[in-house]
């Protein structure tokens, strides 16, 4: 005899409200003679979430980055994810004279009030780097390069 299960599970995408399908499970049981069918399936449950998620992906050859630093208040994602060899464009806003800072790969700008940092590279080091202002010691976000 021979059992065959198959089960389907969707999800919403990264939205702050989303519905999510619950899972749809087929069973088919066969014998020498006889065959038997069973089909289940679930109504859409919502579910909402409250903080809306601090990551942003890209697989594009160019991202850009923008952050605007106002006191301790980091306007921006906690972390954003690029892929190897991606062209990373950085630009922070500040409210006071400081310097930018991407770690692992010692990239520096300076920063003046109404004048942004910029800062554009190769990302060809595969890794985690802090970006911070740097004579704050005050972290903006975290650069995820991925193979």
């Amino acid at each position: 005899m021979a059992l065959l299960t198959v089960a389907v599970v969707a999800c919403g995408g990264e939205d702050t409200a989303s519905t999510t399908t619950a899972a749809v499970t087929t069973t088919i049981t066969a014998a020498p003679t006889t065959a038997t069918a069973t089909t289940t399936e679930a109504e859409p449950v919502s579910t909402t979430s409250a903080t809306p998620p601090t990551t942003t992906t890209t697989e594009d050859p160019e991202t850009i980055i923008e952050i605007v630093v106002s006191g301790d208040d980091v306007e921006g994602d906690d972390r954003y994810t690029v892929a190897l060899g991606s062209e990373v464009t950085i630009s922070v806003a500040a409210d006071a004279f400081e310097e930018v800072h991407v770690h692992g790969y010692d990239l520096f700008a300076d920063i003046e009030p109404g004048a942004p940092g910029v800062i554009t590279f190769n990302a060809d080091i595969p890794g985690i780097f802090e970006v911070e202002l740097e004579s704050a010691h005050q972290l903006l976000f975290e650069l995820v390069v991925t193979q």
